[in-house]
């Protein structure tokens, strides 16, 4: 049996996936059939797809059993994981005739599993007096071609160091710290970076030019990091006109929701034209009575109070009720 690795073209995406197959020459397939069971059983050549070691095992009578009359097929893992996420890949065996054609009757595919190091999770079986009578489309001179199709799952890119500085071309001083940019990437991202860039104030920002960003880094504390950065990108990515991180913020926040911050998301809801996160809000208070005694004794409501009376007066509206604690010359 001879076996040889084709090319692919894939790439490594976050979320994606990573692609290759690998061919498998079964020479002198009815020989294969007379040997003693554990002797019939043939590894080709390892071979890579998505960064991982594998190889198909191969046997034309299964294991015995009730499996005898069935061709074999399995993919196997070879590489150890040092991490916890073992990988996770899905495989399709596609019989070929002489010609390299696929026969979609004798394809098998087997969706997303996880896989350790020297396991299985595919272990595809086929009549083999179904493939003998497909002859002469399938076994010719006594060979067999089989393709294994891999999918290896990419659940994050590693990157080995940070992005090119390379012809950066605009400075960032974020609380002391320079960051390195790329005025024609910024105009793409932001309309409010492009004015600033290349519009009416292209003077002020020449090359090398440098753009401080203050009063947007919060302090913060254990079990608030999320939140709290949430809620201060948003505010950037309003200032900026980064629409899309700042719906990616609107999203964190709608999932974060809890008494102690519920208050101050309210406001930079409302601030921001954010209307999904401030509904989110609306129905969070609504769900629990108890959960409103609490926003109500903290400094982000009290604030609501004294400088938002019509947010203040919305809310009471979406609940229904009136609030205990809120004085009616407040509403004023």
């Amino acid at each position: 049996m001879t076996t040889t690795t084709s090319d692919s073209a894939s790439a490594i995406i976050e979320g994606g996936s990573h692609t290759g197959s690998h061919l498998l020459h079964v020479e002198g397939y009815s020989r294969t059939k007379e040997l003693p069971n554990q002797q019939s059983i043939i590894h080709s050549e390892s071979f890579n797809v998505g960064g991982r070691t594998w190889r198909i095992q191969y046997s034309p009578r299964g294991q015995g059993g009730i499996h005898s009359k069935h061709i074999w097929l399995k993919l196997v893992l070879m590489d150890s994981i040092d991490h916890p996420y073992p990988p996770r890949a899905r495989a399709a065996f596609v019989f070929l005739d002489q010609a390299g054609n696929e026969v979609p009757a004798y394809t098998r595919r087997v969706e997303w599993n996880w896989y350790a190091h020297g396991g299985y999770r595919f272990i595809v079986l086929i009549e083999r007096e179904a493939v003998e009578a497909a002859s002469p489309d399938l076994v010719v001179n006594d060979c067999l071609k089989i393709r294994c199709d891999v999918a290896v799952y990419i659940r994050y890119r590693r990157e080995t160091r940070g992005p090119s500085t390379e012809g950066a071309d605009v400075t960032f001083q974020v609380a002391g710290e320079a960051f390195r940019a790329h005025r024609c990437i910024l105009a793409a991202r932001s309309p409010v970076f492009k004015a600033e860039l290349f519009g009416a104030m292209k003077e002020s920002t020449s090359t090398g030019a440098c753009i401080r960003i203050g009063d947007m880094l919060p302090q913060m504390g254990a079990g608030q990091e999320v939140v709290l950065m949430a809620q201060h990108l948003l505010e950037a990515a309003d200032r900026y006109a980064m629409q899309r991180l700042k719906l990616i913020c609107e999203e964190i926040l709608c999932r974060c929701l809890d008494v102690n911050t519920i208050a101050s998301t309210i406001v930079l809801a409302e601030q921001h034209s954010c209307h999904r996160l401030k509904e989110a809000c609306f129905v969070f208070l609504k769900s629990s009575p108890f959960s409103l005694q609490h926003v109500m004794a903290t400094s982000g409501f009290e604030h609501l109070i004294k400088c938002f009376p019509a947010l203040l007066r919305e809310l009471i509206s979406k609940l229904g009720t009136p609030c205990p604690y809120v004085k009616d010359s407040s509403l004023q």
